[in-house]
């Protein structure tokens, strides 16, 4: 029984051996795993299958470290070379040159010089004033009173406020810390009377202000437009006798109150300052109006801050003024060429005594879907998918065009799914 056991089990292992003996001959190893699978039985196969199934799965190859793609080198194309730098050097000698030493040495005055572009653009309400908007410094604006934004604690650490009490001094930090004691606790919309010095206007008015992430963005809307609104009224005030502060002041200057550390945008808050602006002059909402402030101005030192004001003041302008107010060009014409239709004193004229009557056919449709696609659609206008062209925009009084900044935007004449 033993030889016969082994011989039994000897032919797998000749035959293995003579799998590795073709190996050699082959060197494949395509060949030992095509003999592996041959040689496997039972239990060694379904292992061998498990693995195969693993490693053929896709989520086994995403493992897998995928191969680099072959990139190409992108290069910065404001990068040059260093033969292009030496061609430019001795090809254009201005370019490198260094300049003078007297060029070198420029005073102190030049240096500072700053460059602004004066009157932006200008509304003028007749009776009740005029307000503007320019670009410059407003320590040169020469008017009765400047207003400027402040911290809650008096004490900022960078901006408009800052280079007040730079400019004014110990002097200038005294006199507010005194008007202060005036009220128990500042809060925004808090406004401090003083006089002003190292600057060309002649009083200051410091207003608490807001931070803009006090809360959400309509909390802080509503928030810079009260401090506003707030700076505004106190200015225009009429005078005390009884308080050292005399208020009734005839020509204002403002910058952006609200830009800088307090976070708000010119963008999203110059509509609510130029509207509280025009609110000062014509005193709408007023109870006891107040027709003090003739002049209202708003500078700015930033090019772009002084003309997203500029922007905003046309804006409100051709809302609250009526030569300034916009409609469309057919709403206009249609008003212009209105004509007035006369009736007759008798009733009833246009009424006929006997009906129009007309004559009844078939009318059952045999099939609803066919008649609506032969009869129905050819004949529609589809005016759900066509989108109609912005309205030409003119004056309303005059008729005129309107200027091309005031136009609305185009679009796509037809919706999506439309040909």
């Amino acid at each position: 029984m033993r030889a016969v056991v082994s011989r039994a089990a000897t032919p797998g292992a000749h035959h293995t051996a003579s799998c590795i003996a073709g190996l050699s001959a082959s060197s494949g190893w395509s060949s030992l795993q095509a003999c592996r699978w041959r040689v496997a039985s039972g239990k060694n196969r379904n292992e061998l299958i498990r693995k195969r199934a693993a490693e053929q799965h896709i989520d086994y190859l995403r493992q897998m470290t995928p191969p680099r793609p072959n990139r190409q080198v992108q290069h910065d194309p404001k990068w040059r070379t260093r033969s292009e730098d030496l061609r430019t050097v001795f090809g254009h000698p201005e370019i490198t040159k260094q300049p003078s030493a007297e060029e070198r040495l420029l005073p102190a005055q030049r240096m500072a010089m700053v460059s602004y572009d004066g009157e932006l653009g200008k509304v003028d309400l007749e009776t009740f004033g005029d307000i503007a908007v320019e670009h410059g410094d407003i320590f040169k604006a020469e008017v009765d009173a400047v207003i400027l934004p402040m911290t809650p604690n008096l004490m900022p650490y960078r901006g408009i406020g800052l280079e007040a009490f730079d400019r004014g001094g110990k002097r200038l930090v005294e006199r507010t810390f005194e008007e202060a004691l005036m009220y128990e606790s500042l809060e925004p919309g808090d406004t401090i009377a003083v006089e002003a010095i190292g600057m060309a206007a002649k009083n200051i008015l410091f207003v608490v202000m807001p931070w803009f992430w006090q809360g959400s963005p309509i909390d802080a809307a509503k928030r810079f437009r009260y401090c506003v609104q707030r700076a505004l009224l106190r200015a225009g005030a009429p005078q005390n006798p009884t308080q050292p502060f005399k208020g009734g002041f005839e020509s204002v200057a403002l910058p952006h109150i609200g830009c800088g550390v307090y976070g708000y945008e010119p963008r999203s808050s110059s509509g609510a300052l130029l509207e509280e602006g025009i609110e000062a002059l014509l005193q709408i909402e007023a109870q006891v109006p107040s027709y003090t402030i003739k002049h209202l101005t708003f500078i700015d030192s930033r090019r772009e801050t002084a003309e997203t004001l500029n922007a905003s003041l046309i804006q409100v302008a051709h809302r609250w003024l009526p030569e300034k107010r916009l409609t469309s060009a057919a709403q206009y014409w249609s008003h212009a060429t209105r004509r007035l239709i006369v009736l007759p004193s008798v009733p009833n004229f246009f009424r006929k005594r006997f009906a129009v009557k007309f004559k009844r056919y078939h009318g059952v449709k045999r099939n609803a879907r066919i008649h609506y696609q032969s009869n129905v659609k050819p004949w529609l206008w589809r005016a759900h998918k066509v989108r109609q062209p912005p309205p030409l925009l003119v004056y309303k009084e005059s008729g005129e065009v309107a200027p091309r900044e005031q136009q609305l935007r185009g679009g796509p004449h037809y919706f999506p799914g439309g040909s």
